[in-house]
């Protein structure tokens, strides 16, 4: 099952926030739609977060999605600049055990993902940042991305069966307007993950964290045709 949001609804969600950094529908004439008519603009100054909110997923143990995205124009304030763009979260099943919160009612990470300069700060880069069942990071996944130009972003998280049989999680980043690749194919990069105790229950898209290396940062990120699905085939 494929579940699409419509840009201009998100925005509207996420308006009653009141972030510093701010999200906008097009608005800005320099801005082309990446599809269709919108697109959703984050204007980033590093100063707060800006972002939408889905919380239609349900205790997923398959969770794949799919955006589109471009850098545009962001000039990053150092070479160790990262920026987190989309997140999944999980129901806390362990308060306090590990790096879990001790609130029973805290969500907590199962998935995040960076854009990064690679390189010395010359290349661009997604990274998937795996979490497992104590809520450590136990995992990375790279893959760049074209500077400066739209690409589509595809990605995939899957729990593990029990505490034995690890999940798994891929990352792909194709051209605009190419299909994400199947599941198993080549294009993506994997990574294994004891996740079983996870499951989905909430995700976010934009500008989600700020970067305690990025003092003077700014610049916008454009996304686009953001779905989401409950299995692993298209």
């Amino acid at each position: 099952m494929k579940k699409t949001f419509g840009i201009l609804a998100m925005v509207m969600i996420a308006a009653s926030f009141g972030f510093a950094d701010t999200l906008e529908v097009l608005g800005s004439p320099d801005i082309t739609p990446m599809e269709g008519t919108y697109s959703l603009v984050v204007h980033h100054d590093n100063t707060s977060t800006a972002y939408v909110v889905d919380q239609t997923p349900a205790d997923e143990s398959i969770y794949r999605f799919e955006f589109l995205f471009n850098p545009n124009d962001i000039s990053p304030g150092t070479a160790n600049w990262r920026h987190t763009i989309f997140w999944a979260q999980s129901l806390n099943t362990r308060p306090g055990n590990g790096t879990c919160p001790t609130n029973p009612a805290a969500k907590i990470p199962a998935y995040r993902l960076f854009l990064t300069l690679r390189d010395g700060g010359t290349l661009y880069g997604v990274r998937a940042v795996l979490f497992g069942n104590i809520c450590g990071r136990i995992g990375t996944i790279n893959v760049d991305v074209p500077s400066n130009s739209p690409s589509k972003i595809c990605g995939y998280w899957m729990q593990g069966a029990d505490s034995v049989t690890q999940g798994e999680s891929g990352l792909a980043v194709v051209g605009a307007t190419d299909p994400c690749p199947t599941f198993g194919d080549a294009a993506y990069e994997t990574a294994a993950i004891r996740n079983n105790e996870l499951a989905i229950m909430q995700v976010a898209l934009g500008s989600l964290a700020t970067n305690p290396f990025g003092a003077g940062e700014n610049g916008d990120l454009t996304f686009d045709s953001f779905a989401s699905y409950r299995t692993l085939a298209p």
